[in-house]
């Protein structure tokens, strides 16, 4: 089976950017740092973009005329606004007669969306920080606070590490990798490595199963003459295809990122994927020892916990360690900040939708999502004990086959993308899926145990 010319050359820049972070690393000076993962990420936007690099470009400029110019009380929404607008506009510039991007080139626009929306929100935190202590707001201060200059903006935005694939990070994060003063003295080649030995067998899984099955073959005629079984069943191997070619892209961009001590942080600050570090007074501590006697790691980075995505009972524990760095943008910038905590799971899906792309069958993959998982919290109640015991076990394996089977058929509507072709499918196995949400929120809802009254 061979790869499309595009794949090649993503897969290509990938492995290339992990030796690369070597140089990176070993490079002393800030200004150096800041000119090579700029300069060779915009290299590599080129070449998997081509003339279609103008669409960054263009969101880029515009947004640091946003952040620049703007009071930083607004900034953040204006910047919101117009990345998401442009967005949507690069995803239908072929509506409008021009010409349409190479299919990578999407990649590019959504991480550098999310760069600069991040950005913006930063910038705006940095003026108008959370309530804190009187302590701890002396080192946000020292440590996640943001002033960049235009230099600093478009490196960012255009730094090779993560651009392609992820993970989104923090341009604190960015800044911190920058100015770190000798990473000679962090470990990255071993766990680097350690990161790196999951591909062989992730990759031997992913072309074995993409050799036999196709979600171009369920948009065909002779896939629906097929028996039901046989359509049930063909979910499960595709949601393995498309989770497994994830995991390789994932895993090479986290190692990218690894080998130039990008997101690399004292252990004890308990790094968080997309945050960096969440306790400031353990790496305020550190910051005052020499690197040698303190432990780093890469949790800043580590955008996949596969045992979870795998093994997780629950929607809402394997959607935590799926994607991480963008989950941890969706909860910073929108989850957190709904003031209605009722529609905030909603809203937050309705955005990655709108990330993802404007065909229906994300908006009906994702917008499914909230009713698994209220029916999911409400059968939990039902039926879960605290305390372990074997009905609990039992319930935990009994919700992971379903909850891996509602990501089996919401991935049919991510992956067949169009109205017809999402119900077509969805039809053809009679919604199975919807309803056995509705069947489960009945029964958990009727089974669930009344409410202990407390006294007043």
């Amino acid at each position: 089976m061979s790869m499309p010319l595009d794949d090649i050359v993503y897969v290509t820049l990938l492995l290339l950017s992990i030796p690369f972070g070597h140089v990176v690393k070993v490079t002393r000076s800030a200004v150096g740092k800041r000119a090579l993962t700029g300069v060779v990420g915009a290299i590599m936007a080129l070449l998997i973009c081509r003339l279609h690099i103008i669409h960054s470009l263009i969101t880029t400029t515009v947004n640091c005329l946003i952040v620049k110019l703007l009071p930083e009380k607004y900034c953040h929404i204006v910047s919101l606004f117009w990345c998401f607008t442009y967005l949507a506009f690069f995803r239908t510039a072929s509506w409008f007669g021009f010409p349409a991007p190479p299919a990578f080139a999407n990649a590019v626009q959504l991480f550098l969306t999310l760069r600069m929306i991040g950005l913006a929100f930063e910038i705006h935190d940095t003026k108008y920080p959370p309530r804190q202590g009187e302590s701890n707001n002396k080192l946000v201060k020292l440590y996640q606070n943001v002033d960049p200059g235009v230099t600093d903006i478009f490196s960012y935005a255009y730094c090779y590490m993560g651009l392609l694939a992820g993970p989104y990070m923090k341009y604190r994060t960015y800044y911190d990798m920058l100015h770190e003063p000798d990473t000679n003295d962090i470990e990255t080649v071993k766990p680097m490595l350690r990161r790196l030995s999951l591909i062989p067998i992730i990759a031997l899984g992913y072309f074995t199963m993409s050799h036999f099955f196709s979600i171009k073959y369920v948009k065909t005629d002779d896939f629906y003459e097929k028996p039901l079984w046989f359509r049930l069943f063909y979910m499960m191997p595709i949601f393995c295809v498309f989770r497994w070619r994830l995991y390789i892209a994932w895993i090479l961009a986290e190692c990218s990122c690894m080998m130039g001590a990008y997101g690399a942080y004292p252990a004890s600050s308990l790094p968080k994927c997309g945050q960096g570090p969440s306790d400031l007074k353990a790496l305020h501590k550190v910051k005052s020892f020499p690197k040698k006697t303190a432990s780093y790691n890469f949790e800043a980075v580590n955008n996949l916990y596969i045992w979870g995505c795998e093994m997780a009972p629950t929607t809402k524990e394997a959607l935590r360690s799926w994607n991480k760095s963008v989950q941890y943008w969706l909860a910073n910038i929108v989850y957190r900040r709904v003031p209605m905590k009722s529609f905030r799971v909603f809203l937050t899906m309705a955005v990655s939708a709108y990330w993802h792309g404007v065909d229906p069958g994300y908006y009906m993959s994702f917008l499914t999502v909230p009713p698994i998982l209220m029916a999911e919290r409400v059968m939990i109640a039902a039926f879960r004990d605290e305390e372990p015991t074997i009905k609990q076990k039992l319930f935990d394996h009994v919700c992971w086959f379903f909850r891996m089977r509602g990501f089996d058929y919401n991935c049919m509507g991510f992956l067949l993308l169009s109205w017809h072709d999402t119900v077509r499918y969805w039809s053809s196995i009679y919604f199975i899926g919807h309803i056995t949400i509705i069947v489960f929120f009945i029964v958990g809802t009727i089974f669930r145990p009344p409410r202990k009254k407390t006294n007043d």
